[in-house]
């Protein structure tokens, strides 16, 4: 059949539990998305539905109103600037690991130019479950489109290779350097 649920049917989401069947107390049994993140220590536990709106609120507020509030720090005490504030890092990566260490260092405040393809980063095209971290390793980056087998786009990232404090290459072994982009021609400019 065509209908959305043929992805949560599909035979490598069941060989990696990726979806689990919960009880909806409106729906009966439901197959939906498992917990797409595994903690070996504190595992997700999706065996039953959603809360309904305010059903825990009588224990919830219990719970606020016996609980003191920390004091937040003095304006003087919180640091001014995040630590890599002022630090400007070329991205050369596709899917997830790189990308996903570059996004932590823009929380830090780290500027990030990411280099695409022109068909823009993979993970933009892929099913919303499981590859909705797209979002987390392309937030807070700016894009450029380069078609990095082109001499002109080479010279593009040359200029703004020129202006940045370090670069990350998730690229496979020995494909920067044959594009011209590799660790000596970037230390170069």
């Amino acid at each position: 059949s065509s209908d959305l649920t043929d992805l949560l049917h599909h035979k490598q989401f069941e060989v990696e539990s990726q979806v689990t069947t919960i009880k909806d107390r409106d729906h009966g049994e439901v197959l939906q998305p498992a917990a797409l993140v595994r903690l070996s220590q504190t595992p997700a536990q999706l065996s039953s539905d959603a809360p309904r709106i305010n059903e825990h609120e009588a224990e919830l507020r219990k719970a606020a109103a016996s609980t003191t509030v920390p004091t937040t720090p003095q304006q003087s005490q919180l640091p001014s600037t995040l630590p890599l504030e002022g630090v400007t890092i070329l991205e050369l990566s596709t899917f997830y690991a790189a990308p996903y260490g570059s996004t932590v260092l823009t929380d830090l405040g780290a500027r990030v130019i990411k280099i695409e393809a022109l068909d823009g980063e993979p993970m933009r095209m892929q099913q919303a479950f499981p590859e909705a971290g797209a979002m987390k390793v392309l937030q807070g980056k700016e894009s450029v489109a380069l078609d990095l087998g082109s001499p002109d786009a080479v010279k593009v990232l040359s200029k703004i290779a020129k202006n940045v404090d370090l670069v990350m290459c998730g690229f496979r072994a020995g494909a920067a350097d044959r594009l011209g982009i590799g660790f000596e021609s970037l230390k170069a400019v």
